[in-house]
């Protein structure tokens, strides 16, 4: 049997909390993620990895 508040509604709760901490003070949190955030594969790479999972 399926815990619908477990699966379901706590998971969008703690979303939710994060998305308000992340905007929280003019997103300065947000902002700092935004900034110092470099990429492991570019669009093209991240693409190609995935198109290679389906292929053949």
């Amino acid at each position: 049997m399926v815990d619908y508040v477990a699966a379901c509604v706590l998971p969008a709760k703690l979303l939710a909390m994060t998305v308000i901490d992340l905007l929280a003070g003019n997103a300065e949190k947000a902002k700092a993620i935004i900034a110092d955030f470099k990429p492991l594969l570019t669009k093209k790479q991240y693409i190609k990895l995935l198109d290679g999972y389906f292929a053949g």
